[in-house]
């Protein structure tokens, strides 16, 4: 630029050739995609110049300057531009106009009028995206009209200067100061005031520009604002104030003052204007420091000046706020001597700072001030809060809302908590009904004075008021964490570190997150208030804040379409925002189904800079900071036009790896696989954004993918996977074999699947898709402070310059990928807004519900837990099996002995435990040995517990089998100590009466007075019943802790079998089906059985998916389709009632009391069989639809349902029939009691006593005949239906193998006559044997 001044360029001729005299619209969701290039320059600019008198020349650049704005280029890029069109005379005709803005015009000066276009709602943003860009904001406030365009920045600085306590450095500039081609602060500060231009401009005159700058790393120096001043021959009375306002809170005002300031040797009225105008008030009473340069003043004069200068200066200011120094030519000392003591002044604790709320702009402004939120509204609302210890005494009903989430996952989930206090499902339903009635009774508290503020923000459906109530809620939140901090910093430093100093940090740090509270807290908890229906139809959000559903969505829109983020994953509880409201609000918004649905996903670690590269590349308004900024996940609505397309994209923002949350917060348990998944599963593009290809990501994205399959729909979504290498200045070629590596670990992670899965089936992971870039920030020594003082860690971070430009690239690369993506596989769940938010939650609740298998720390980690599983395995074939034999033989010899007693129990009790700890104590010990230490101290420990589990579990077993085996030694045992205490007080009494006469026996022992003494022995019965039935059967809740737990270690050891089941004999089809239907069954915490009272119909229909593999007329396929899907829901649900029906029917006849897990491992792998045949046979069997099941919960829970009845019904029938026995034996016993002390003579009592003798006699037959049915039954097995002997084997054996001709032709003849004979002989002669035996014994 020639830095001239000429009066061919008027003010209001730029203004108006610039951007025009109109409004201009913008869009905050709309974003570019072609980089601001010269010849993009000239295609928008040249429709304008086409006109006769042009004006708004540049308002087609606007969205481009906004997108170079939010890229932290200053947009002197357009001057280059300009500059270049007029070295070339691109535009001859209109050559003029380019000449003068050349002459004239600053980027500082287009900034200026780009600024006065912004509309209001967009304002503060790009206002706080040109301090992220360390590009000063320039100030206009001319002696015209023009003011309102410096009034209007002037207004919206409020929620910069709020943020922060900035301290304000200025320099004042007279309008003569011509001496300074560079500005002051930008000789100083040069890193600082970098985007500062050289050279006046049309639009200096008359106005101010100021930046901002957050503290230094260490905190050392404070945060900074530092401003140029530039007066014109006549300033404006609006500037003069407004200088007299800033000059009150600044630190250090340093004066510009040559020969141009002196008429003669008397100081002119337009300097002393200047010094009039320096407020004589410092903020709050601090001290100040006022520094007055000369610039070119002759040495001879400089001391007549100085003295006019002071005499000036003393009669506003004390001596020792004010110091005179020539600039000389030893300019570099002098400024370090300024460096110095502007430092130690900004860093002395008394320096006043930019205040808001002590500034009184509202003079200046006039009818332009903004009606902001009062400075404490928000305090306020809080402070009438009756108390505030927690999270939940605000959000009350969100909080009752994870709560009763939280119960409805014990219906899918069990945890160990679980285990520890089992609650049925009847309790848990009662619970979620107590919160669901707490929630609705909110309706009758009364309101929360913070809500209601809130509601007052959302009724006014303006976006100022929401960011405002949105960083008050930040501030107000933030500075109780810090408290928080504080007090947890203290413990660190103050306290030994001990057991209790770490549960109280622990405890500070759980509540550090609880109330880390934002705004977007405050929209979860109106949704959930608004889904709360009252009796009278009305919601409680109505009721206690007056706002209904459509205020509230209105509301939300307004948020989403001024470009603010909002919260899909909360921070704390991981529960999504309710699908409906959310599905309901963006379809509103994206309406235009001509648009094409792009998704687009970023993970990476914490504080990686995730947020801050999708702020980049789509203007997303993510919130940055160092540390965890980012908390759950958040998402952004964008959208433009590409490549002859509308797009509309949604941008999902996720906290970081490795987040310093999860140790914290319960749930989560392997958060970043957990995002990893939802990315893989929810996105066209999944951008993994790290600093390298390094093994931790590596090692994230091969566990995560590891079950994608059991997740994932084949049909449903292939993302591509774009790493994004951050601070890389290698060429691309370097990371080639870091990035083989990597895609050869997943390739391989795949294969390790059951069922021999492609990677290429289920994502894209390409070279072509590996982007590289430097740092978004460079770093350079903190200039602020003086060269003596800096240190390495004083260090300033200001936005580069090659990563904004390298970042328009990237952008066009990743939407060319979602295109191509979405072109070559064309997904159901991108085809519209509400079908995807519906895909995303139903996605997370199942990745959140069913995560246990992520808790691998890499593939390594995979690999060894599988030889780990293969290793145990095997010794459950081997030694566990014939420890179970071993004892199942020691059961049979126990429970043949005859009658029990209670010492057997404990005899055998003592003697398997003491069995059991020996073989598995030298189980471990062989498997530690085995393992030689190669492997994870965690896979040793879990493989440790693997053992030690399947030991107690078959310890379980045998304590059930033995059980079951004494049964009806318990039941006789029941009644022969029932009758022996009848039989001993009898005795008794004859005993204490045997002198009595029989008449005399008789006066005593009255009906009466028998049936007395007779209640008094069987009140002992009847607590020897009690004991007896509670070592029998289990009370209905135990029983159905029972049922769960079988069923849901089956699953656990059904998964860990079939996860790596690679058996060749099954089909590929086959070992799929089975690892999908293993993973796709929950392990729930409770039974449930509500959902299977009437019939699993509904459960069905939502687990089964119908896609068409032939395409036919619409509506005809989609009759045709629906009778399918009913035809297949029919076979499935007969299919499981048959797979149900026999194992129900078996634990009936056997009357079971409990169950085994190894029992339901094979009905559920009987159950997986029956629904793979009819799901191959359906989709074999015809070619025009394809049969999925999506889950199997259903059908698990149903036969798990149907065992409990059983078991249940059987508990209910033995019960029923021991009272009933009981009740019998009373009456005999009672019958007898009074017929032998009633008559007394022997001939009496013997009777009785042959009766018993002969019913004990026929009872131990009884028990021998079921021994030796036991017996036999056993023989059939191991001789009759085992693979090594059958009946076709035996006959041929003892027919054609004994070489016998007689019974050769028996066999011709008639086979199965012939093998019905060899039984019969068979059993008899073992029936025989063993008769005999027993007898014997």
């Amino acid at each position: 630029m020639n830095c001239q001044s000429s009066p061919a360029l008027t003010v209001d001729d730029f203004f108006k050739l610039s951007f025009g005299l109109t409004p201009i619209e913008l869009d905050p969701t709309e974003f570019v995609t072609n980089e601001f290039t010269k010849e993009l320059f000239v295609s928008l600019i040249e429709p304008s110049l086409k006109v006769q008198n042009p004006t708004g020349i540049f308002r087609n650049l606007f969205p481009y300057i906004v997108d170079i704005i939010s890229r932290t280029i200053p947009i002197v890029r357009l001057v280059n531009y300009v500059q270049e069109i007029n070295e070339n005379n691109d535009f001859d005709d209109i050559y003029q106009n380019f000449q003068r803005f050349e002459e004239f015009c600053t980027s500082r000066d287009f900034l200026i009028a780009f600024l006065d276009k912004v509309p209001t709602n967009s304002f503060s943003k790009i206002l706080n995206t040109l301090v992220a860009a360390n590009i000063p904001i320039p100030i206009y406030l001319s002696n015209d009209t023009h003011s309102q365009k410096g009034l209007k920045v002037l207004n919206e600085l409020h929620d910069i200067i709020v943020a922060r306590k900035y301290h304000l450095f200025i320099s004042v500039n007279q309008a003569t100061t011509d001496y300074l081609e560079t500005p002051f602060t930008k000789q100083l500060y040069k890193t600082y005031s970098n985007n500062r231009e050289d050279c006046s401009s049309i639009c200096n005159p008359n106005s101010i520009d100021i930046s901002f700058h957050d503290a230094s790393e260490n905190l050392s120096r404070p945060p900074l604002a530092i401003s140029e001043i530039y007066y014109d021959e006549s300033s404006s009375s609006i500037f003069s104030d407004t200088v007299k306002l800033l000059t009150k809170f600044a630190f250090y005002i340093v004066i510009h003052i040559s020969n141009n300031d002196f008429d003669g040797n008397e100081l002119n009225d337009q300097f002393i204007s200047t010094i009039n105008d320096i407020s004589i008030e410092c903020f709050c009473g601090h001290k100040r420091k006022i520094l007055i340069l000369f610039w070119g003043i002759k040495p001879q004069h400089l001391g007549k000046h100085k003295e006019k200068v002071e005499k000036l200066l003393r009669k506003k200011f004390t001596n020792d706020e004010f110091w005179i120094e020539p600039v000389n030519n030893k300019k570099n000392a002098l400024f370090e001597r300024i460096k110095k003591d502007s430092f130690h002044k900004l860093t002395n604790t008394e320096n006043p700072w930019l205040d808001w709320k002590s500034i009184n702009f509202s003079k200046i402004l006039g009818n332009n001030v903004e009606n902001f939120l009062s400075e404490n509204d928000f305090a306020l609302s809080i402070a009438e809060l009756e108390k505030f210890n927690r999270r939940a005494d605000i959000l009350h009903a969100s909080y009752c809302e994870n709560e009763i989430e939280t119960l409805k996952d014990k219906k899918h989930l069990k945890t160990a908590e679980d285990s520890q206090n089992y609650k049925a499902e009847g309790e848990i339903n009662r619970d979620i009904l107590k919160f669901q009635n707490t929630q609705k009774n909110i309706g009758k508290t009364g309101p929360i004075s913070v809500l209601t503020h809130f509601a007052n923000v959302i009724k006014t459906n303006d976006i100022k008021y929401m960011r405002e109530f949105a960083r008050q809620a930040d501030v107000y939140f933030k500075d109780h964490l810090n408290s928080l901090a504080q007090k947890n910093d203290e413990i660190k430093n103050n306290t030994v570190e001990s057991d209790q100093s770490n549960i109280q940090r622990k405890e500070i740090k759980q509540q550090i997150e609880d109330l880390d509270i934002t705004i977007h807290d405050f929209w979860r908890e109106f949704v959930i208030l608004s889904k709360i229906m009252r009796s009278d139809g009305s919601s409680v959000l109505k009721k206690l804040y007056d706002i209904d559903d459509k205020q509230l969505e209105k509301a939300y829109s307004v948020w989403i379409l001024e470009g603010e983020a909002i919260q899909i994953l909360e921070g704390v509880s991981l529960r999504t925002l309710n699908h409906e409201f959310l599905s309901s609000v963006l379809s509103q918004i994206m309406s235009n189904f001509k648009r094409q649905l792009v998704v687009l996903s970023v993970i990476g670690l914490e504080n990686s800079g995730k947020s801050t590269l999708l702020n980049y590349l789509f203007q997303c308004g993510f919130s940055t900071s160092a540390g965890r900024c980012t908390k759950g996940a958040y998402m952004s609505y964008r959208h433009t036009f590409y490549n002859e397309k509308e797009l509309d994209v949604l941008i999902i923002d996720s906290e970081g790896m490795g987040s310093t949350a999860a140790k914290y917060i319960s749930r989560r348990t392997d958060f970043d696989k957990k995002m990893t998944l939802l990315g893989l599963m929810c996105s066209q593009i999944l951008i993994v954004n790290t600093k390298g290809l390094t093994r931790d990501i590596t090692d994230i994205l091969e566990v995560s993918s590891y079950h994608l399959d059991a997740l994932s729909n084949r049909d449903s979504n292939k993302p591509r996977i774009c790493f994004v290498l951050r601070d890389m200045k290698d060429a691309k070629i370097a990371q080639q074999q870091t990035f083989d590596d990597i895609r050869d670990s997943l390739r391989k992670t795949f294969k390790e699947i059951p069922g021999c899965y492609d990677m290429d089936d289920f994502m894209i992971v390409e070279k072509q898709d590996v982007h590289l870039l430097e740092n978004a920030f460079a770093c350079s020594f903190d200039d602020f402070y003086p060269q003596s003082m800096i240190t390495d860690s004083e260090n300033f971070h200001y936005p580069a310059e090659t990563f904004p430009i390298k970042i328009s690239k990237l952008r066009k690369e990743l939407l060319n990928a979602a295109l191509i993506t979405s072109e070559n596989h064309e997904s159901q769940i991108f085809k519209n807004v509400y079908g995807f938010i519906t895909h995303m939650q139903a996605i997370w609740k199942e990745i959140d519900v069913r995560g246990n298998f992520l808790h691998f720390k890499d593939s390594k980690t995979i690999q060894q837990w599988s030889a780990m599983k293969k290793l145990v395995h095997g010794y459950g074939e081997t030694t566990i099996k014939s420890y179970k034999e071993n004892t199942l033989n020691l059961i049979r010899e126990q429970t043949s002995k005859g009658q029990w007693n209670e010492d057997n129990d404990e005899a055998f009790e003592n003697d398997l435990t003491q069995k059991t700890e020996l073989l598995c104590t030298k189980i471990i010990a062989d498997f530690k040995e085995k393992i030689s230490n190669q492997y994870e101290p965690q896979i040793i420990d879990e493989g440790e517990t693997y053992i030690k589990a399947a030991f107690a579990a078959e310890k379980r077993e045998l304590k059930t089998t033995y059980a079951k085996k004494q049964r009806q030694s318990k039941e006789s045992w029941l009644i022969k100590s029932s009758t022996m205490r009848i039989g001993e007080t009898i005795g008794k009494i004859f005993r204490e009466h045997k002198d009595k006469t029989l008449e005399e026996f008789g006066n005593i022992f009255s009906e009466s007075k028998l049936e007395e003494l007779f209640n008094e022995e069987w009140e002992k019965v009847e607590i020897d019943k009690e004991n007896f039935m509670r070592t029998m059967i289990m009370e209905e809740k135990m029983l159905e802790q029972h049922v769960v737990a079988s069923f849901n270690q089956a699953i656990v050891n059904g998964r860990a079998i079939n996860n790596n089941n690679t058996n060749e004999k099954n089909s590929k089809e086959r070992l799929k089906f089975n690892r999908i239907f293993w993973n796709k069954i929950s392990t729930p915490a409770t039974l449930n059985q509500l959902e299977f009272l009437n019939d699993i119909d509904m459960q069905l229909i939502n687990t089964i998916k119908i896609t068409e593999q032939t395409y036919l007329n619409f509506n005809k396929n989609d009759i045709e389709k629906n009778d399918f899907k009913n035809t297949v829901i029919n076979r499935i649900k007969t299919k499981i009632k048959d797979t149900c029906e026999p194992i129900c029917d078996d634990l009936l006849s056997r009357n079971a009391l409990a169950i085994e897990f190894n029992q339901a491992l094979e009905w559920l792998e009987a159950l997986c069989n029956d629904i793979f045949i009819v799901q191959d046979e359906v989709n074999n069997f015809q070619d025009k639809f394809k049969v999925k099941i999506e889950d199997f919960s259903p059908a698990e829970q149903y036969l798990r349902f149907k065992v409990f009845i059983a078991i249940k019904d059987n508990t209910a029938k033995w019960k029923v029939s021991q009272q009933n026995n009981l009740k019998e034996l009373r009456e005999n016993l009672l019958k007898c009691f009074n017929d032998i002390l009633s008559n007394s003579t022997y001939e009496n009592i013997s009777s009785h006593f042959f009766k018993y003798v002969d019913k004990s006699v026929e009872k131990q037959l009884v028990i021998q005949e079921q021994y030796i049915s036991e017996i036999l039954e056993m023989h059939l097995k191991q001789n009759w239906m085992s693979e090594e002997r059958n009946p076709t084997r035996y006959a041929y054996e003892q027919s054609f193998g004994e070489y016998d001709v007689e019974k050769t032709r028996k066999y011709i003849d008639n086979p199965t006559s012939f093998m019905k004979e060899l039984f019969e002989n068979d059993i008899d002669i073992i029936k025989d044997i063993k008769v005999k035996e027993r007898l014997k014994k």
